[in-house]
């Protein structure tokens, strides 16, 4: 089932997608991963993303993704206390 079925269907509101365990981007994954952070903002999901290495930055804005709107955050933990302090 996709994310943003899953996210309506179970009620989610807040999203943290984790990029630490990825090593390389390529265009169609990094497509595909900020679609969803885009496609989750529609739904009213707050994301953020995490783990994102300086050189997946720099790939990410290679590719043509704009990191501007985004909230980011160095680790999960570092989310999930947003989290906690947001809701």
């Amino acid at each position: 089932m996709a994310v943003p079925v899953k996210v309506q269907t179970q009620n989610v509101n807040c999203l943290i997608i984790d990029f630490s365990g990825i090593y390389t981007l390529n265009s169609i994954v990094t497509e595909h991963l900020f679609k969803i952070n885009s496609v989750m903002s529609l739904l009213g999901v707050q994301c953020i993303l995490t783990g994102l290495r300086p050189e997946l930055s720099r790939s990410a804005v290679q590719l043509g993704i704009n990191l501007d709107s985004t909230r980011t955050m160095a680790t999960v933990k570092n989310a999930l206390h947003f989290f906690r302090n947001y809701f």
